[in-house]
């Protein structure tokens, strides 16, 4: 290898050199690049996550398939940072709910005529709510969501008003106004 080659050489692996960046460097090149850009990926993410809802949905299952710890934390973390509006959001539910379920069983009492919503409540007609609400370990908003998804079936259940459906637990099935009107 001649003088001239040998200088040639030594320039090329001198500029190779100052070229190569360590792993540090690169990554901290490379977050920069993502802080100039961040608006702008942010957005073209969301585009894409609204245009594509269906493979979106199909990466979180995946995701939460594959770490279930984190995503119980990331939840509950979630839920207590954000209680007050969970909360919130959970009465309107069960009040939209209700008043689906209300509107589904005829608006009023079956027995009495009572037409005020905060006085409706269902009524299993031939008993046995209590058996299969604590049999199924539901409350009274998860029956109304139960029988919303069975698209509100009629044969069993009917709405009385409270006084209506305790005086039948009291009066062996039978409502006092039945049994005793007023005159």
């Amino acid at each position: 290898m001649g003088k001239r080659t040998y200088l040639i050489f030594i320039m090329f692996y001198a500029t190779i050199m100052s070229m190569k960046q360590t792993k540090e460097e690169m990554a901290q090149k490379a977050h920069l690049r993502y802080l100039r850009n961040k608006e702008h990926k942010i957005a073209k993410r969301e585009e894409w996550r609204k245009n594509h809802p269906e493979e979106w949905n199909a990466r979180i299952r995946k995701y939460r398939a594959k770490h279930p710890e984190r995503t119980r934390q990331v939840a509950k973390e979630w839920y207590y940072a954000n209680k007050e509006h969970v909360l919130v959001h959970l009465k309107i539910k069960r009040d939209n709910i209700r008043s689906e379920m209300i509107a589904a069983y005829g608006g009023k009492c079956a027995c009495c005529g009572e037409l005020n919503p905060r006085f409706l409540t269902l009524d299993h007609i031939n008993g046995g709510g209590n058996t299969e609400r604590v049999g199924l370990g539901w409350s009274g908003s998860s029956i109304a969501n139960h029988l919303k998804r069975k698209g509100w079936p009629q044969a069993g259940y009917q709405l009385l008003c409270f006084n209506c459906n305790c005086g039948r637990a009291y009066n062996n099935g039978i409502c006092p106004h039945k049994t005793n009107p007023l005159a």
